[in-house]
């Protein structure tokens, strides 16, 4: 992965170890790929590159309740290939099921937080919708289904100004905004 020009860096325990995994996207060449420490060495534990559907951003969290985090990324894709994706890395190998689901168009930014307050995390997509796509939404938020917060979509301001987001808790309410 040498050569790469990082657009995205994340860091969260992944596999359960206890140290924290590494994650890197480059959007230019579509490459997403997590590393781990072992010994003093930096070893991969998954890499995806594929230009035509290029990894966009990526965010690391508590998305399916209890165990270890996961990373949730969008992705330019094709109909019908999932354009946002949540992987789990268990017993040694990643589960490409632990949630998928297309937009069009794609996932511009991700990032995750717990909106609901009980412990686990929702995925958070903003994306850019161009004129001719006017009126579709440009925020979705995404749960495993253990939620009360459902499918949230907002269409925001009709400019594509926000780029990009964050959660956090910022009134003490014990939920993030």
């Amino acid at each position: 992965d040498s050569g790469n020009e990082w657009t995205w860096v994340g860091a969260g325990n992944i596999n359960g170890t206890g140290n924290d995994e590494i994650a890197l996207i480059d959007r230019n060449v579509g490459n997403l790929s997590v590393y781990t420490i072992s010994g003093n060495e930096l070893e991969r534990l998954y890499r995806h590159s594929n230009l035509e559907k290029a990894w966009q951003d990526g965010a690391i969290g508590q998305f399916v309740g209890g165990g270890d985090a996961e990373l949730a990324a969008g992705r330019e894709t094709v109909y019908d290939l999932p354009s946002l994706v949540v992987k789990q890395y268990r017993g040694g190998s990643w589960d490409p099921d632990a949630f998928g689901e297309y937009f069009d168009p794609p996932p511009e930014a991700v990032f995750m937080g717990d909106l609901t307050g009980n412990g686990d995390d929702e995925v958070v997509v903003l994306r850019l919708v161009p004129s001719n796509m006017a009126g579709r939404p440009r925020l979705f938020v995404r749960d495993n289904g253990n939620d009360e917060i459902g499918l949230g979509e907002l269409s925001l301001d009709a400019d594509n100004g926000y780029r990009t987001g964050v959660a956090g808790d910022i009134d003490g309410d014990g939920r993030d905004e």
